[in-house]
């Protein structure tokens, strides 16, 4: 409506635009958001393109790995922080390659997550010798990586969403991301409750009624 009003002043008013003429619409070159707060995969390279490196690499991981904001600062080998004993399906991780590392979740649980051979490469380049003591929003952690993480990162990941696509989500949309995507993937061999029920050991709430809220 905006256009079409703005045309007829052109046409009536300031006779800018001569009569029978319409105004050129011109599209954004910015990816569109499209309802719900998943961002889609190149969204999020964008997003962490417009970061300094050493946030973009978290917003990466986060989206590779579903984490949350506070799960990055958490980081480590599973035989430095082996994971608590939870169901698993043998599915879990189906068709993801990489690898293994464990981060401490709500509540205090340590699960595993995994990351692509290419980002846990750039991930260990920033191992630190020995783990350093950070705090988020009150809570402390051993942190073994030098990466961006917590509060800190989220308000990066927010500014970079609103420069490089006009809009943010949020940082938890990449966890979202993460897990529309390993719906799609797995639902290409299984049953809608067993991906649910995957993808929810993934993200570490073990409850499939929780993954459905993740894909709105």
């Amino acid at each position: 409506m905006h256009r079409q009003s703005l045309q007829a002043m052109l046409v009536h008013v300031s006779r800018r635009l001569p009569e029978g003429e319409r105004l050129t619409v011109v599209r954004s070159a910015k990816p569109r958001r499209t309802g719900g707060r998943a961002y889609r995969p190149e969204q999020i390279r964008m997003v962490a393109a417009a970061q300094n490196p050493r946030n973009g690499l978290s917003t990466l991981i986060a989206h590779a790995a579903g984490l949350r904001s506070h799960e990055l600062l958490t980081l480590a080998r599973p035989e430095e922080q082996p994971p608590d004993r939870r169901p698993a399906r043998p599915e879990k991780f189906d068709g993801r390659p990489g690898r293994d590392y464990t981060v401490i979740g709500k509540g205090g649980l340590v699960r595993l997550v995994r990351l692509p051979d290419q980002l846990a490469d750039r991930l260990e380049e920033r191992r630190r010798d020995e783990p350093l003591r950070v705090t988020d929003r009150g809570i402390h952690y051993l942190s073994w990586y030098d990466v961006a993480g917590g509060t800190p990162w989220s308000v990066s990941f927010s500014g970079a969403s609103k420069r490089a696509l006009g809009w943010t989500a949020g940082a938890h949309g990449a966890r979202h991301a993460y897990a529309q995507e390993r719906m799609d993937e797995l639902q290409r061999t299984l049953v809608r409750a067993d991906a649910l029920e995957t993808v929810s050991q993934e993200l570490g709430h073990f409850r499939p009624e929780i993954t459905e809220t993740y894909l709105r």
